[in-house]
Formats: C-alpha cells, structure tokens, sequence
C-alpha cells in the first residue's frame, strides 16, 4: 500500500511537470518543467491561461506555452502579459502559417502589451489585425523587453510594432502592412527588425525622440508614404535593404542619423529629403 502511494504521487508529479497541463489546478506553485497550456481547448482563452498563472513561478529550467489552435479570433480585447518571469513564457500560434492564428482587436485597442520592466520570451505564428488603424499591434513600453518569432504579421493598427519609454523589441522577420506606422520606436526605446517587410504603411520605419534607435537591415521598404523616417534625436539603420516604390523613400529630421549603407534607394517619388553623406542644417545624416 505504501509503495502504490508512491508511485501514484509520482505520477501526479510527472502530469504537473510534463509537456502538457490539462488543467490549472495540476500545475503546482512553482513550474520547474516544460509546460503546455492549449487554448482553447484547456484554457478557453489566452487570458485565462495567463490568470492560471499569474500567481505561480516559472522556474529557470521551465518553458511555459500558451499554444493557441488556428482559428480566427475576433472581438479581442488588449493582451496584457506581465509576467514576473514572463522571459520564460512563450506564446505560440501557426508558426508555419500565422494567418491560419489570426487575432482582430476591438474598439482602437492595442494587441498584445507589455509594460511596466517585464519581458516576454517570445510570441510567433500570429496575424494581428487592428481596428481602423488604432491602437499598436505589438507594444512594449516603459522598460519592458519583447521577442517575436520569424512568424508574425501585423496589419491594421496605428502602430504594428512599437516600443516606448527605454523599452526593447527583438522582431526578425517581422511583416507590416496597412498600418499608419509599420516599425516604431520612441524615447530612448531599441528595435531590432532584421529582414522586416513594411508595405503599404503611412511610415514604413519611425523612430522619434529621445535616442530612439530602429536596426533593420535587410529589409524590403515599400509602397510607404514614408520608407524610412527619423524625426528627432534618434537613429534608423537599414543596411542592403530594398527602399522603392515609396512617396519619400528616406527622410531625416532633426539631430538625426539615417543609415542606408549598400541599399537600393531608387524608384521613390523623392528618394532622399536631403543629400547623403552631407550633414544637414539641422544636424542630420543620411549615410549611404
């Protein structure tokens, strides 16, 4: 008898701790394993499985997933995930097909946010759809850090991917399209963007304010009001990035640095607002 009651606690153990968790009351306090948690087939939304654990540790060696099944989801509220060890929390769609995961977003609100210093480890294999170009598909803000995977398509929103406030977005891959700004990053905010496509966006990549900083290398730029643009006080650097077909293809503001050092910058109606390699009267460069 004693022995079957070991052996029963062990295998309670090993369902709390294994791939897939059924329900919240078989996950214990702190996660110390890989964990699943299906939606909506366990958990009938993505905030009913982030309320599981809100008031449970991730432990160092722990993933935890929220796998979200295809299916077009509309109506959505804004996803706020904070996480204390949200660095350990993935979030996971299609990631061979993120259309077949697609999430239309209400009212003018944002998608998914992250705030206040906490980070997500990643989210991928998702199409994200504002409501009449409002709100910010993706939003890390106020010293929060962010990471999607090569799978995510942002379409629809005022903003498809910002960072604001000293926060940090990691998007390779990224595709933006139909948004008044497609990349964007504010007040001494960091975006990293390689091999972004932004098409058919007011402002393809827009950093302002503050030492903003955008890196997008490699990256296709088109059908833009704006292709490339820099306000004030910030960076942009899209080195052997493809820059046609846009009204202003690049433009610089104020105290200003545009990098676009082997890239093809032609076919725009104005290609550039002011002559590379030469500093602009308002302490700007276009660098090519």
């Amino acid at each position: 008898m004693y022995i079957r009651t070991i052996v029963l606690f062990l295998l309670s153990v090993i369902l709390v701790q294994g791939a897939t968790a059924t329900t919240c009351s078989q996950l214990s306090n702190t996660i110390n394993s890989d964990v699943t948690l299906n939606v909506p087939s366990e958990y009938a939304t993505i905030d009913e499985a982030l309320d599981c654990l809100q008031f449970k540790t991730i432990g160092r060696n722990a993933i935890v997933t929220i796998q979200v099944a295809n299916g077009n989801y509309v109506n959505q509220d804004t996803i706020d995930i904070n996480h204390p060890n949200g660095a350990r929390l993935h979030l996971i769609g299609n990631t061979t097909t993120e259309a077949s995961c697609s999430f239309t977003f209400r009212n003018g609100q944002d998608g998914i946010v992250v705030s206040d210093g906490h980070t997500l480890g990643l989210i991928d294999g998702f199409k994200l759809i504002g409501d009449n170009e409002q709100g910010s598909g993706i939003h890390a803000t106020r010293n929060s850090t962010l990471i999607t995977g090569e799978h995510v398509t942002i379409t629809s929103f005022q903003n498809g991917i910002y960072a604001s406030w000293s926060s940090t977005i990691d998007s390779p891959s990224l595709v933006v399209d139909d948004n008044v700004i497609g990349v964007r990053g504010f007040a001494g905010s960091t975006i990293s963007a390689d091999s972004c496509t932004a098409t058919d966006n007011q402002y393809g990549f827009s950093s302002s304010g503050g030492a903003a900083y955008i890196l997008a290398n490699s990256s296709t730029i088109t059908g833009n009001d704006y292709g490339v643009y820099a306000g004030y006080n910030c960076s942009v650097v899209t080195r052997s990035s493809t820059i046609q077909n846009n009204t202003n293809g690049v433009h610089v503001g104020t105290d200003s640095l545009i990098d676009v050092l082997n890239s093809t910058v032609s076919s725009n109606t104005t290609n550039y607002n002011a002559t590379p390699n030469t500093p602009t009267s308002t302490n700007s460069l276009i660098s090519n």
